[in-house]
């Protein structure tokens, strides 16, 4: 599960910086799912993740209300 998450985080900071250079992707949205993904091992996203979520408490439930919601 682990490395599929990495390999996932990955592939979607790679579509992030393209969509920044080609109009057809959506580059901040990709480069946001991939920071997601790789927050649990890599610490400057850890911290943003942290700061996003002390930011925007409401963002935090929803986004826990999500988590819940596709792990059963």
């Amino acid at each position: 599960m682990h490395l599929l998450q990495i390999i996932g985080g990955i592939f979607f900071m790679i579509l992030g910086v393209l969509g920044l250079f080609l109009p057809i992707l959506q580059g901040i949205l990709f480069l946001l799912i991939g920071a997601a993904l790789l927050s649990p091992y890599i610490p400057a996203f850890r911290r943003g993740k942290i700061w996003m979520y002390r930011r925007y408490p409401r963002l935090r439930h929803e986004l826990y209300r999500w988590k819940r919601r596709f792990r059963k």
